[in-house]
């Protein structure tokens, strides 16, 4: 099974997300900072980044995703947002210009991420 890293700094949702994709044979690590996830991700290889976009830090998650491209071009990453005080959407459209695989809106489906990962495993 691939091999996640999980950037949130919501620890609740990030905790419960990492067990489910745990659950689901998935091994996963969770950061809750711009700056101990761009550490982790040099540090170790992963197949797959799922990162909040609205991340405390210079940049947040837009950051992680131009630093992730930079250390491990082939990673795969999914952006996520519940947004603030710009739409969700419009984070989540500029994350795929830094480089995002994928995009989902918070709240989602723990389905629809489920099929998201599986939908770029199966990419080459």
């Amino acid at each position: 099974m691939s091999r996640i890293l999980l950037v949130d700094d919501d620890r609740n949702f990030a905790v419960n997300l990492q067990q489910l994709l745990e659950r689901k044979g998935y091994n996963t690590d969770v950061e809750f900072s711009t700056f101990q996830a761009i550490e982790r991700l040099r540090s170790l290889p992963y197949d797959f980044l799922i990162t909040d976009i609205r991340i405390p830090g210079e940049e947040g998650g837009l950051e992680i995703i131009r630093e992730c491209r930079n250390i491990a071009p082939d990673i795969k990453i999914i952006a996520i947002s519940g947004g603030g005080y710009i739409p969700a959407s419009d984070y989540l459209r500029v994350s795929q210009l830094f480089g995002a695989n994928s995009i989902l809106q918070k709240p989602f489906f723990v389905e629809d991420l489920l099929n998201e990962i599986e939908r770029l495993e199966n990419e080459h």
